[in-house]
């Protein structure tokens, strides 16, 4: 076992890449969802157990290649935390499939316009950014783990996914379905749940075009009698709401026509 459970070296990079994820989950939608400690303290305990058996997994490798991969991962790290930390402060959503798309949908002018309207959370992520960088530059925090405790921490990450894991599955039990991954693991876990939104994010854009591809348009699509199509007016405003509407005091001016009449109507009061 010794052999191939060498020590490990915890550095600042660990507790920086940890740390992020930690304080990003305090602005999750899933935090305000439920009890915030008790969702912040299971992003706590899978973030820790993620980077850790990475870092355990590290070990194993030269220590050229140990330096090049903690570097990559605590890049990653960042850009997924300050990822998750935007999505939750600014627009109070969760980064999933559903934000890429609305992402991809919106066109180039508003996106720019909604960045100079948020010029004090940029210069938050900023200020974040530099913490960072100085946390860093300054702390040479390093703890060695021997190979008893790493074994002892290793024992400890298993035996608490598997408590989660049975619990999960006792109370899917009691109402007559069995699951035994909890449901949220897979969307609190660094790295893998921005993967999982990408690539699913992905995967249905990708069917939708092959999809059109596919359905050939009729030969005659262009020779449609104009009077036996009927007038359809069809609004739809599923995923629309006030807080991101020029009409309700949203920086962007996306709501124009709404504006418009507003602005009309209360002229005609005045008068």
């Amino acid at each position: 076992m010794k052999e191939y459970l060498p020590s490990l070296s915890l550095d600042r990079r660990f507790f920086l890449a940890w740390g992020v994820f930690v304080g990003a989950a305090f602005f999750s939608p899933d935090a305000h969802m439920s009890y915030v400690l008790k969702f912040v303290l299971k992003v706590a305990f899978y973030s820790g157990a993620f980077f850790y058996t990475l870092y355990a997994l590290f070990a194993l490798l030269p220590p050229n290649f140990q330096e090049w991969a903690k570097n990559v991962l605590l890049a990653l790290s960042l850009i997924c935390a300050f990822i998750r930390f935007f999505a939750g402060y600014v627009f109070n959503m969760d980064f999933n499939q559903v934000l890429l798309q609305t992402l991809y949908n919106t066109n180039l002018a508003e996106t720019l316009a909604f960045l100079k309207s948020q010029t004090s959370s940029i210069l938050l992520i900023l200020a974040l950014i530099f913490g960072c960088a100085l946390f860093l530059w300054v702390c040479r925090f390093e703890w060695v783990i021997s190979r008893r405790l790493n074994l002892f921490l290793l024992g400890f990450i298993g035996f608490g996914i598997g408590a989660h894991v049975g619990r999960t599955a006792y109370l899917s039990a009691q109402i007559g379905s069995l699951n035994l991954a909890p449901p949220e693991v897979l969307d609190t876990l660094p790295l893998i749940k921005e993967t999982r939104a990408v690539y699913f994010s992905l995967q249905a854009g990708s069917s939708v075009v092959q999809n059109a591809l596919n359905q050939p348009y009729p030969k005659d699509y262009l020779k449609v009698d104009v009077d036996s199509v009927p007038n359809v007016v069809l609004i739809v405003g599923e995923s629309a709401s006030k807080n991101f509407m020029g009409i309700y005091g949203y920086p962007v001016p996306n709501t124009p026509f709404l504006s418009g009449l507003e602005e009309r109507e209360r002229e005609d009061k005045l008068a």
